[in-house]
């Protein structure tokens, strides 16, 4: 990827956040990133419009993990509780590992819908009893996977979408 590429995917990526943040603060976040080869405002501005366009299955992926949505993650309704439990566990196994600083941060840490449904594949691969006991070891290797399964998917998916040669031009 060229420097706008990966700036077009790092606002994508601020954007999808959940926290929908405006083109000056993604401009803020790409400038701190990408210096004085930071594309302009009005570039991102085009950007967001585009972002709004893209369908809402993507859409919910990219976003925060939330229980109701587990049909945009292509996780059947009857393991809701399973995954809602796995969840719970990653959640608490976060705060204890130095893979997500958390610092005196409150709340459930930020775990996209994409890789929710990648920690969930991987888990069942991985727990053969269903009960998800898994060792701290286990629980590193399967976070690592999924993030990378996830981010795969995401870059496959984003990058092969006909309107991303047009979006770089804008």
């Amino acid at each position: 990827m060229d420097i706008q590429d990966k700036q077009l995917y790092t606002a994508y990526n601020l954007y999808f956040s959940n926290l929908k943040p405006d083109a000056n603060t993604i401009r803020t976040n790409l400038e701190s990133i990408f210096g004085s080869e930071t594309i302009s405002i009005e570039t991102i501005d085009k950007w967001l419009q585009k972002f709004d366009q893209i369908p809402e299955k993507e859409r919910r992926q990219e976003e925060s993990y939330h229980w109701d949505y587990l049909e945009y993650y292509e996780i059947e309704w009857t393991n809701g509780r399973q995954v809602n439990e796995l969840y719970e566990k990653f959640q608490s196994w976060l705060r204890t590992t130095e893979i997500v600083p958390v610092g005196n941060f409150q709340g459930d840490i930020p775990i996209s819908g994409r890789e929710m449904k990648w920690i969930w594949r991987i888990s069942l691969r991985d727990s053969s009893d269903g009960s998800f006991n898994f060792s701290r070891e286990l629980m590193n290797s399967i976070w690592e996977e999924a993030v990378e399964k996830a981010v795969d998917e995401q870059q496959r998916k984003f990058l092969s979408q006909e309107t991303f040669i047009e979006w770089r031009s804008l």
